[in-house]
């Protein structure tokens, strides 16, 4: 029985990380590019995280998976599937198929989606004159940018101009939103799952 030893350790520690960046981004990340904390750019800055995350999380997303399927198959688990009172174990899969759906899936599709609309050049790019060398490789001179969850225009009592992008703050909303449903059925899940594996049973 050392294999599933081996494969719950590594479950467990997969879970960990896996929920524990979820609940990084959801209490603190996303919250703090709502409020503007990482400059006039959130997406951006998400974008750098994601980048940095993604291959974390979808790492620990298999592990979980792997060593979950191995351990129901050693220890022929398959039958409580068919029992109510061992619903936690079809929670762990349902969060766990989420989770997939959205990082092997949903967000590959949208990283795309964005990644074209960058590409396409607005009409002003293409009927702008062309410039000197010069003048178009200086950097813009732009006025320091405030994200405020409140304002969409006007200045600040220190004269700072503050500039809100809807749609940029409606689609952090929109995460934010996602992100603390999913943690929320995580956290359950986990918590049930660690009472029903100690005998807990839930009728």
């Amino acid at each position: 029985m050392r294999d599933v030893i081996v494969m719950r350790a590594i479950h467990i520690a997969a879970v960990v990380i896996w929920i524990g960046g979820v609940s990084i981004v959801t209490t603190v990340l996303l919250p703090a590019l709502r409020h503007g904390d990482f400059g006039s750019d959130p997406l951006g800055a998400l974008r750098i995280f994601e980048r940095r995350f993604i291959w974390q999380a979808r790492t620990c997303v298999v592990l979980v998976g792997l060593s979950g399927f191995y351990m129901a198959w050693r220890l022929a688990l398959w039958d409580r599937f068919q029992r109510g009172a061992f619903w936690w174990m079809h929670a762990m899969v349902l969060v766990w198929l989420a989770f997939s759906v959205v990082l092997f899936i949903a967000e590959p599709l949208m990283t795309r989606r964005r990644r074209q609309c960058a590409e396409v050049p607005s009409s002003s790019q293409m009927a702008a004159p062309a410039q000197p060398a010069a003048v178009r490789d200086r950097p813009p001179q732009l006025p320091p940018v405030r994200i405020h969850p409140e304002m969409s225009s006007g200045t600040s009592e220190s004269g700072t101009p503050l500039v809100v992008a809807a749609e940029v703050l409606q689609t952090l909303a929109r995460l934010q939103r996602a992100h603390w449903l999913l943690l929320a059925l995580s956290i359950v899940t986990v918590m049930a799952a660690v009472a029903g594996s100690h005998g807990w049973t839930f009728r």
